[in-house]
């Protein structure tokens, strides 16, 4: 019976892996992304302070646009950032040259940008164009009791804050924040802010935006200044042009009388005679003119030189007060400024674009106020309280109640989750990329890290503005994830405002990204 033989030793070698181990690596992406990402902190950081700024102040809507326009340009930068590491991978395989990279990645990064300024703004007025015209209306009352909050010139009850407190940064986001909190609460702030209070808080806006009377009249008395010198050199010019046409008509009766004639002793027959000698003589009297006629002589004598002294009167008038360009020569002071198509241009290099005409005699300052800086501002505050409900400014009034919110909560949002993204990325200039051995990592992480930052600052109790019983009331018309980023994005600007702020002066020197007003 025959054996087996013994079993041979196992001397195949060991199977494959089937998976491949994590080897981390560093990319020729790594280090200009997180360059580029440490740059955009720093812009964004700047940003965010000024914007707060902006905003939570008297800001126009004319200046929230603007600033809203930086922060697209942003928000557009760093949508680009997202795609730079494929798009610098893909650009050094494809592209040999450094020029050719270069430009391959800032027209990605320009499109990225372009895309984000547009689809922000067709967000925007997708909300503005559907919004009911009740919604319109509110939005011009809470955008102006905003501004009346933000000026001190009105106060609402369970809001105890002082003008420091709103001044403050989250005393500010909450300005920002308030008209799209309130929206949901047309009774309870109608109550609070009627008619009257709308007037008073439209008159001091006017009032404050108008600025000292004394400087307009300042203004006025130079120009009547400029005026009454340019026209008495104007007059003087006429003067000296009336002597050389009475000069004129001297010479004319002296040939006259040579000859034997007197003016008005001139035989019918001799009148065509006499006239071509006067039009030789340099005289272009009419063709029905009479050799007695001595003022249309004279007109004809010195048409051409009161042209030209028109001339230069309208010439040196407009060159010193640009808003008399254009305008013809007067015949009198009086009559110059009691002028229906004059006045309006005086008032216009004044400031005053509401009132079409004024009293001239302006003997001193109580009568300027009088005539002038009072009328045009009860129109303008006329002009405005006329506007709630017009389909125009309420759309105004909405997007300006709109931008504060979205630019705040996306500012926000995109430093934090740059600032995941950019510790990571530093972390992976150490280890190596990828950070984390699995897929999605490293991209959840620079998104959940805002939403976890905005929701752990909503529960911060550190701003006396959200412990207010107005803000509890505005919060309760509210759903949950608003209220998390609302609350949120005010106590988060207590904490970073002052870094932020420190960022903006110290490291890009004070850029203020077009807006100079409300500078701490």
């Amino acid at each position: 019976m025959s054996t087996l033989p013994p079993a041979l030793p196992d001397t195949q070698p060991p199977a494959v892996a089937s998976v491949r181990h994590h080897v981390p690596t560093r990319p020729r992406w790594l280090l200009p992304v997180c360059a580029a990402t440490a740059l955009y902190l720093v812009v964004e950081l700047s940003f965010n302070a000024r914007l707060l700024d902006v905003v939570g102040g008297s800001a126009t809507l004319h200046e929230i646009d603007r600033i809203e326009l930086w922060g697209r340009m942003i928000s557009g930068f760093a949508l680009a950032l997202v795609f730079w590491p494929s798009w610098i991978q893909r650009a050094i395989e494809r592209h040999p040259g450094r020029l050719r990279r270069a430009r391959s990645l800032a027209a990605r990064s320009l499109l990225a940008m372009l895309c984000m300024y547009l689809g922000q703004e067709a967000l925007l007025r997708v909300l503005v164009h559907h919004s009911s015209t009740e919604q319109l209306r509110q939005a011009q009352h809470l955008v102006l009791l905003r501004s009346g909050l933000h000026a001190g010139a009105v106060e609402l009850t369970g809001l105890p804050l002082t003008t420091r407190e709103l001044d403050a940064p989250d005393g500010k986001a909450f300005q920002a924040m308030f008209p799209m909190m309130a929206s949901g609460l047309g009774d309870v702030i109608g109550e609070q802010f009627g008619p009257e209070q709308r007037r008073t808080v439209t008159h001091h806006l006017v009032a404050g935006a108008m600025g000292d009377p004394n400087v307009r009249l300042n203004a006025y008395a130079a120009m009547l200044r400029e005026l009454q010198i340019s026209y008495g050199d104007y007059r003087k010019a006429l003067s000296r042009i009336d002597a050389s046409g009475a000069d004129a008509w001297s010479r004319y009766v002296r040939k006259l009388r040579q000859r034997g004639f007197s003016p008005d002793g001139v035989p019918r027959r001799h009148h065509g005679r006499v006239r071509s000698q006067v039009q030789r003589d340099g005289v272009p009297v009419p063709s029905d003119w009479r050799p007695g006629d001595r003022r249309r002589f004279i007109e004809a004598a010195t048409r051409s030189a009161r042209a030209d002294a028109s001339r230069q009167f309208n010439e040196a008038l407009g060159n010193q007060v640009p808003a008399f360009r254009g305008v013809s020569a007067p015949d009198s002071l009086r009559g110059f400024l009691t002028d229906p198509g004059v006045q309006p241009r005086i008032l216009s290099a004044l400031g005053y674009t509401c009132v079409q005409s004024f009293t001239a005699d302006i003997p001193d300052a109580a009568a300027f106020n009088r005539h002038i800086h009072l009328p045009e501002l009860q129109c303008q505050v006329d002009r405005q309280l006329a506007e709630v409900g017009e389909l125009d400014p309420g759309r105004e009034a909405r997007r300006a109640l709109l931008v504060p919110f979205i630019a705040l909560s996306l500012s926000l949002f995109g430093a934090l989750a740059h600032m995941a993204k950019f510790t990571m990325l530093t972390a992976s200039l150490f280890r190596g990329y990828p950070l984390f051995k699995r897929r999605g990592i490293f991209a959840a992480t620079a998104l959940v890290f805002p939403v976890v930052t905005i929701v752990v600052c909503s529960w911060l109790s550190i701003s006396p503005t959200t412990r207010t019983p107005l803000y509890a009331t505005l919060e309760s018309s509210m759903r949950l994830p608003s209220t998390w980023v609302v609350r949120g994005t005010i106590h988060g600007q207590t904490l970073g405002y002052p870094l932020s702020e420190a960022v903006r002066v110290h490291v890009l020197r004070g850029v203020d990204f077009g807006y100079q007003g409300d500078t701490p």
